[in-house]
């Protein structure tokens, strides 16, 4: 029974060391390290955002005037920014492209595709904590 108590002991203390080490804003003795705001109890920690699913797939090829949808589904905590360039531009809804962000999936359509339609599309996810991109290439065929 005193060998139970020893280790259970143990392991809330192990698992008190690695808290605060993970928070980073402690110095595990109770006091503030200089220069970081406290952290309190209804503290919640950021992971960086996951892709779960690429759909159709990282290549895309389609025929002049077709419509084309790709996308992902993804997972993330705190505060997200959603992520939808074409190259460096930005890309938004238009009579032509439809960005459909539905719970943890990122969806965009585009409509009557043309070879300017063609290249790298980067769809994705950030947080505080990192980022999560996946490049899309489309191909516009005659």
């Amino acid at each position: 029974m005193k060998i139970n108590t020893k280790l259970l002991i143990m392991r809330k203390w192990l698992f008190l060391i690695l808290i605060c080490i993970s928070l980073g804003g402690y110095n595990c003795r109770g006091g503030k390290k200089s220069n970081q705001e406290s952290v309190s109890k209804d503290t919640v920690m950021v992971l960086p955002p996951i892709v779960e699913k690429v759909f159709p797939g990282a290549k895309l090829e389609v025929k002049d005037g077709q419509e084309v949808e790709f996308g992902l589904q993804y997972k993330a905590s705190g505060k997200i920014q959603i992520i939808k360039t074409k190259g460096e531009k930005p890309i938004e809804s238009s009579d032509n492209c439809v960005i459909d962000t539905i719970k943890n999936e990122i969806k965009i359509t585009l409509k009557n595709v043309t070879e300017k339609d063609n290249g790298v599309y980067l769809v994705g996810v950030k947080n505080a904590a990192g980022e999560s991109i996946v490049k899309f290439r489309l191909t516009v065929t005659k």
